[in-house]
């Protein structure tokens, strides 16, 4: 109860959602109340709510880098190390990376050893990582660029999973430069003339 004259402190407790925009936002309020003679009043008034929403926190992983070893042109059948910077150029933590590489076969590309993925638990805001994968040449392939993927995938600051593809290239150098294994034994041809 309040008497003549008194004035009291109300608050209420607002929520506001957590893909809201910074801004200003307008709420009515109504209030109701009876004197002391059982009349009812009802007055509205606006309230102004300001919203300032921090940065987003979300992280942004790219490769930065791409080395390809021992050189950047392979000869058919030689293995090889492919390996990738990570780095994160977002505001916030990327956690669980993963790195996979794609379209492995014995024809093109394959594993000489370790797993197609390479996991990192987190990369903070502005920091590098790098993975690796070492890889076998098949004798088969024929002079050329060989175009390859690797998925990179992390969780951003709301959990969800973010999967990009990142595709580079392989060169391989022709079998002319190594010698031939041909080897010509008991070969025999006529001794006398001919026709």
């Amino acid at each position: 109860d309040l008497d003549e004259n008194d004035t009291d402190k109300t608050s209420f407790e607002v929520i506001v959602d957590e893909d809201a925009t910074s801004g200003s936002y307008t709420l009515n309020i109504e209030l109701t109340f009876e004197n002391d003679y059982g009349e009812v009043f009802t007055t509205s008034d606006r309230i102004y709510i300001r919203v300032n929403k921090e940065k987003e926190t979300a992280p942004q992983v790219t490769v930065s880098r791409v080395d390809i070893m021992p050189a950047n042109t392979i000869a058919p059948g030689d293995n090889l190390v492919v390996g990738f910077e990570l780095e994160n150029s977002g505001d916030g933590p990327a956690k669980d990376v993963k790195a996979t590489i794609k379209g492995l076969s014995n024809d093109t590309f394959s594993l000489q050893t370790g797993l197609s993925t390479k996991t990192i638990n987190l990369i903070d805001r502005g920091k590098k990582n790098y993975v690796y994968f070492e890889l076998k040449s098949s004798k088969r392939l024929a002079a050329g660029n060989y175009e390859m993927q690797m998925d990179l995938s992390y969780k951003n600051h709301k959990n969800e999973v973010v999967t990009e593809p990142f595709n580079f290239f392989v060169t391989i150098s022709s079998n002319t430069d190594k010698a031939s294994r041909l080897l010509i034994q008991n070969l025999s041809y006529p001794t006398g003339s001919l026709g």
